[in-house]
């Protein structure tokens, strides 16, 4: 019996520990718009950091392309110069709303260390997933 209650409270520590509330943040978009985490509230949001630089994230674009018709995407570039960005977005047909983080105040905050990464947020704020790499996200 002691061991499981053991086993339980350390279950419950785990648990606790993983699912943490995604802190709010605002940046600018390409298109000048202010853009802010919590305008999802209420709703699930894939928080994903990329460069046009990356060549994996070059490389899941496309899948994100299809992927954000379906879901909240909410794409925060970290490129240091929007111009760059815009170029790359019309070059290769891409339509998701990109906000920008040149310095990577937010990424740090986020704790991205590699790029691309995509943190899933559930309708109540609460980062239930962190994916680093590139992934097909439509399978």
């Amino acid at each position: 019996m002691k061991f499981k209650l053991i086993v339980l409270l350390l279950f419950a520590a785990l648990v606790s520990c993983a699912f943490v509330a995604a802190d709010d943040f605002y940046l600018r978009s390409i298109e000048g718009k202010t853009i802010k985490l919590s305008d999802f509230r209420g709703k699930t949001v894939f928080l994903h950091f990329w460069a046009t630089w990356c060549p994996p994230c070059r490389e899941e674009l496309p899948y994100i392309q299809k992927f954000y018709k379906k879901q909240n995407v909410l794409m925060v570039s970290l490129d240091k110069n929007e111009a760059d960005v815009k170029k790359f977005m019309k070059k290769n047909g891409f339509t998701f709303a990109v906000a920008l983080d040149p310095d990577g105040k937010i990424a740090r905050k986020y704790g991205v260390t590699g790029i691309p990464t995509t943190f899933v947020i559930n309708d109540k704020g609460i980062i239930i997933d962190k994916t680093v790499g590139a992934r097909d996200w439509n399978k």
